[in-house]
Order: C-alpha cells, then structure tokens, then sequence
C-alpha cells in the first residue's frame, strides 16, 4: 500500500513540509461518528451510563488530536486523549470512552491517509506524525 508504514523507531523525520504529491486533503471531509460509551447524570442528579456518538469530520478529529502526536504517544496515551477531547466536545457527560472498534477504525483511515506512521519500540506500539501530518497540523493550527 503506498504511504502507509510501520517504521522502525530509529527513523527519524523532524522537519515540517508541503504535502507529498498523492496526498489528498479532501479525503479528510469524510464525515466520522464516532460512538462512545459515558457516564453522565440525568435530570434529577442521578448518575446514568449510556451511549452516544461523536460526529464530524476526519479533519476535525485529527485537529484536535494531532498535536499530541508530535509526542509520538503510545497507543493508549492516544485512546486516553481521544477520550479526553471528545468529553471536552461533549461536556454533558463524564468519563467518555470512544468504542474500541471506532478507535480502530480511525488508526486505519488516518494510517492509509498518510497522516501517521505506526512504530513498535518496547513492545509499544506508538503513533507518530507523517510529513503530510505535520503539514496538515500546521495549516490546521495556523
């Protein structure tokens, strides 16, 4: 598959760039539901659990995310800040926990995209920013 890697954790790319020749920005309007699982409490103050989901775009999923990856997090640092901007967007409810298979899911699209580089270091298995990644944050974030 072109532009998707599972690089060794001795490469090292540093730099921010333009956007590799078969990147597809538009590919990010996609739309994403994501669906998650929280507690909240209901009209009395009782504590509830429940489900719901998350929508939007992969762009707007990766805008929230993709600075933490400059840290080349590992796996579940990743899942745990998902959870944590989806509550943030959410703030009805507490303790969210995006659906393991939706999580999944998003590694793979964002990985086949071009965005990010998996890495296995310590028996970790780490998520890092491609060069389109980095340039897409930046541009994002600008």
């Amino acid at each position: 598959m072109k532009g998707v890697a599972l690089r060794d954790a001795s490469a090292d790319e540093t730099t921010i760039a333009t956007f590799s020749a078969d990147f597809s920005e538009s590919k990010l309007d996609a739309s994403l539901q994501l669906r998650i699982s929280f507690v909240g409490e209901d009209a009395y103050g009782t504590p509830s659990t429940g489900r719901s989901a998350w929508s939007g775009t992969y762009a707007s999923i990766f805008a929230l995310i993709g600075a933490k990856l400059f840290e080349e997090p590992s796996e579940s640092d990743v899942q745990q800040h998902l959870n944590k901007v989806v509550q943030e967007a959410m703030p009805a409810y507490e303790h969210v926990g995006v659906n393991e298979t939706d999580f999944q899911s998003l590694k793979m699209k964002l990985l086949t995209l071009g965005l990010i580089n998996l890495t296995k270091s310590n028996n970790r298995l780490c998520w890092s920013l491609t060069t389109n990644g980095r340039a897409l944050i930046a541009k994002l974030h600008m």
